[in-house]
């Protein structure tokens, strides 16, 4: 558990490896954020994102930030969700990993389906949904398309929410996922 994480910690520091407390700090907002403490995990996520930023893995900065928008949107403050997503893309393009850069389109989907943008909303799930099946990952589509859904329908758009609950059961039906 957490305990493994702090010990972890120390070594880092006594070794006095800045990258290895920057992936042990994400670690632990992984944690947290598994366990749905948002709190804990975006102060363990700018904890890694400080740390991350003075070294020289982009991809594993670009996760930092990103987790830290998904937690923020996971907690309806919409404004640093996209502050934080858009910043993850940039990374995620320059370093030309897609499955990443899907993962922030299928997040700004959703902040801007948040904020009743249906169209730019819908633009961003349409690319992500495009990259993610050129990989093959269907369960992050599912996701998103009922995550659009429920979206839709606490905003009172019944026909947009459908649409999307159906597309979500039609990819599964179509790809054999059960959950």
């Amino acid at each position: 558990g957490l305990e493994s994480y702090f010990q972890s910690m120390k070594y880092a520091e006594k070794a006095d490896y800045e990258e290895g407390r920057g992936k042990v700090f994400v670690t632990i907002a992984d944690t947290y954020s598994q366990s749905e403490n948002s709190q804990n995990a975006v102060i363990y996520y700018g904890k890694s994102i400080e740390i991350l930023r003075n070294g020289k893995d982009s991809l594993g900065l670009a996760m930092a930030i990103f987790n830290a928008g998904d937690e923020y949107l996971n907690m309806k403050k919409l404004d640093s969700a996209l502050l934080y997503t858009k910043e993850a893309q940039v990374i995620f393009e320059k370093v030309n990993y897609p499955i990443g850069d899907a993962y922030c389109f299928g997040n700004l989907g959703m902040i801007y389906a948040e904020n009743g943008d249906k169209i730019v909303a819908e633009e961003n799930i349409n690319k992500a949904v495009r990259i993610l099946e050129v990989y093959k990952e269907y369960e992050p589509i599912l996701v998103s398309l009922a995550f659009m859904s429920s979206i839709f329908l606490h905003n009172g758009d019944q026909p947009t929410a459908l649409e999307y609950a159906e597309r979500s059961l039609n990819l599964a039906k179509r790809y054999g996922i059960k959950d």
